[in-house]
């Protein structure tokens, strides 16, 4: 088992080195356009730090499995979203594309990615309406959630790293009780991350396991000529197991 392992994290190393030059391809093909997926024709800026992911978010598979819960909530009335965990902004960005009456709060602890998303922001015309903030906390969250009142949920997306067990506290964050959440749960950090937020939630929130699928392969013609294994790396986020998100509403009435 321990070769494997190693085997493994060798085999990973090439792997992420590869897909950061099939970033690099398809951005400069697409001129950074998302070609298809709920944010297609996103503009998306190719920054210069380490950064994975840029080819799926331009085919638009990345994370393909929450498309169908995004698509939804921008149907109904929104008082806002908080991005936690924002990276590039893409998402949140991308439904501000949709939503012209909404703003966004976006946390990220990481502090290049805050030029890429004022970059990306203002490449697709919602600078105005996007506020960059760093590493979140249960009171910070809570904080940014009171500050978008209005008709309907805030709408909150939180890809955390394992952070999310400290973070999603209704105790510590009062306004949670409000917001329609969006997380990605690393059980493989948190052991049992899910299972404690399913019970945290299930008085409050109507809350729906989503999981991973594992991405599609968009039948794009600039993909036909790509090497099976380069197809394969588009739908790798190279983690230790399929990953579970929880979508919860809150109860009506």
């Amino acid at each position: 088992m321990a070769d494997l392992d190693k085997d493994r994290e060798l085999v990973g190393t090439v792997a992420a080195t590869r897909t950061r030059q099939l970033d690099e391809h398809l951005h400069a093909l697409f001129g950074g356009i998302v070609q298809s997926g709920p944010f297609a024709g996103t503009r998306l800026h190719m920054p210069t730090h380490w950064y994975l992911g840029m080819a799926a978010r331009l085919v638009g598979t990345i994370e393909a499995h929450l498309y169908p819960a995004i698509d939804d909530a921008l149907t109904r009335p929104l008082a806002g979203i908080v991005s936690v965990g924002a990276s590039d902004g893409f998402f949140a960005i991308g439904m501000l594309r949709r939503r012209a009456d909404l703003r966004a709060i976006l946390f990220e602890m990481d502090a290049p990615h805050h030029e890429t998303i004022r970059i990306n922001a203002a490449a697709n015309g919602v600078a105005d309406r996007v506020e960059i903030r760093g590493r979140a906390d249960a009171a910070a969250l809570g904080t940014a959630i009171d500050e978008l009142p209005g008709d309907g949920p805030v709408f909150l997306l939180a890809d955390c790293e394992g952070a999310e067990a400290e973070m999603l506290d209704p105790y510590r964050a009062k306004g949670l009780a409000r917001a329609e959440i969006l997380v990605e749960c690393h059980d493989f950090k948190v052991p049992g991350v899910t299972d404690l937020l399913v019970r945290r939630f299930a008085t409050t929130h109507d809350v729906e396991r989503v999981v991973e699928a594992g991405r599609p392969i968009v039948p794009h013609p600039a993909l036909a000529g790509l090497h099976e294994v380069d197809r394969l790396l588009l739908a790798c986020e190279f983690r230790p197991q399929a990953m579970t998100w929880l979508r919860m509403r809150p109860k009506s009435g």
